[in-house]
């Protein structure tokens, strides 16, 4: 899959990357490791349905453990299912031509909405590489840069003030609640379902 930053009416490639198996979602302690999986591998897919419905996204890259990549035209899997998000990550944006605009998309995120990464890429669009904070202002849901050469990830504990460090502008004024809420405890999930999470999600829950 090649993507075009010049195509008419968007461009972007968007890098999903995705934790092994083994660590999924293991502060939901309340929930047991199989459906923690299962859950996992849900807000993944929500995730990916919503960023696919933007018009703005010409393709996506899914990194790490792709299980629960979808079958799309525009979607390219890189299987690693040991690798941990910083390498998934430069695998991905390895694949993605020097010139051409990127954002980067945490997996965790089953209440966003495809409208909100619409208005993300719009405004990540007037600006040499910005960042969507998380609900709690600490952590980063998403990144994007005109050029994959500028972009600079450091993903972890507050990367938010990391991002900010290295020159990312803190789109902190977008109302995006459903991509600021990733998912990690169930105090987030509670945050998400309040929101309105995906039908993956959704038909989990209610199973």
């Amino acid at each position: 899959m090649r993507t075009d930053s010049r195509t008419p009416g968007g461009g972007w490639t968007v890098v999903v990357p995705v934790k092994p198996a083994a660590m999924a979602k293991s502060r939901l302690r309340s929930i047991a490791a199989p459906q923690r999986l299962e859950l996992a591998q849900a807000f993944t897919r929500d995730a990916l349905t919503a960023v696919l419905a933007s018009p703005l996204v010409a393709g996506v890259i899914v990194v790490g453990d792709t299980a629960g990549a979808p079958d799309d035209d525009r979607v390219r899997s890189i299987s690693d299912p040991h690798a941990d998000l910083s390498t998934a990550l430069d695998l991905g944006l390895n694949a993605v031509d020097q010139d051409h605009r990127v954002a980067v998309v945490v997996c965790d995120l089953p209440a966003v909405r495809p409208e909100e990464i619409t208005m993300a890429l719009t405004s990540g669009a007037s600006h040499h590489w910005s960042m969507i904070c998380d609900r709690a202002g600490t952590g980063t849901t998403m990144l994007m840069s005109l050029r994959h050469h500028d972009l600079q990830h450091r993903f972890g504990h507050r990367s938010r003030a990391a991002h900010v460090a290295l020159g990312a502008i803190d789109l902190a004024h977008l109302p995006v609640p459903g991509l600021r809420c990733d998912v990690d405890t169930e105090v987030d999930l509670w945050d998400a379902q309040r929101l309105g999470v995906g039908t993956n999600t959704r038909a989990l829950l209610d199973s």
